[in-house]
């Protein structure tokens, strides 16, 4: 009666996400896809920084201005982005809250239906086992 199981060793490298997609390439992609996104947000702040030194300076803005103005606008981008962070944390924790409690409500709410039920469904089939004897 002892019986062995063997189980088969996955290398990380070895797992497909898709049929024929491993995971390496999968994870690779979605890495180049992130820092693509990245390198083009910095070069926007970059243009975006030099239009508002030239603008505040009134003539060719030289590197100091220009990273001064891009200090400014990645701190005003930081405090958005905090508001927004804070807001997503709140929004997180009431959702899991009202999740647990729900799902705690609705496992609640059929058990007792179970229970209510499986009286009524016991006596059907008592009546049906009556009816199929005669």
């Amino acid at each position: 009666m002892n019986e062995v199981t063997t189980i088969d060793a996955v290398s990380v490298m070895e797992v497909e996400v898709f049929q024929g997609v491993p995971l390496w390439l999968f994870v690779l992609v979605i890495l180049a896809y992130v820092i693509i996104v990245l390198l083009l947000v910095l070069i926007f702040w970059l243009g975006h920084a030099r239009k508002e030194a030239r603008r505040i300076v009134h003539h060719a803005p030289t590197s100091h201005d220009v990273a001064l103005e891009l200090q400014r606008e990645i701190l005003r981008s930081m405090r958005s982005s905090s508001r927004q962070n804070t807001l997503m944390i709140w929004l997180t924790i009431l959702f899991i809250t009202v999740s647990v409690v729900g799902g705690a409500v609705v496992t609640n709410f059929l058990q007792n239906i179970g229970d209510f039920g499986a009286t009524w469904l016991g006596q059907f089939f008592d009546f049906l086992n009556t009816l199929l004897t005669q």
